[in-house]
């Protein structure tokens, strides 16, 4: 398996394709509860009608995302998606 190595703390981290994926999920999610934020905390009409796009486009490419993960590694996205944020924000390697 492919794996790419990423700068972490001054020292190259190895990093296989399954943990990079897992990344971008945590990634694409957290953008997306940032842009629901965001959303709650705007009065502004056209603010409001950007940050809909936004929160759209977010969940769009989490979903992407999750079911890629289902393509690659055979796994239902409604049961890992919560399993892998959970782990991502308790620092755990998936």
């Amino acid at each position: 398996m492919l794996c790419l190595f990423h700068m972490k703390s001054n020292s190259y981290e190895k990093k296989t394709d399954k943990e990079l994926l897992v990344d971008e999920i945590f990634h694409a999610k957290s953008l997306w509860d940032l842009a629901v934020s965001q959303f709650n905390e705007l009065t502004h009409p056209e603010a409001i009608e950007y940050m809909t796009y936004q929160i759209k486009a977010a969940e769009k490419k989490y979903i992407y995302l999750l079911n890629l993960y289902k393509q690659e590694y055979g796994q239902g996205y409604e049961d890992e998606s919560d399993v892998i944020y959970k782990q991502k924000r308790m620092g755990e390697r998936v």
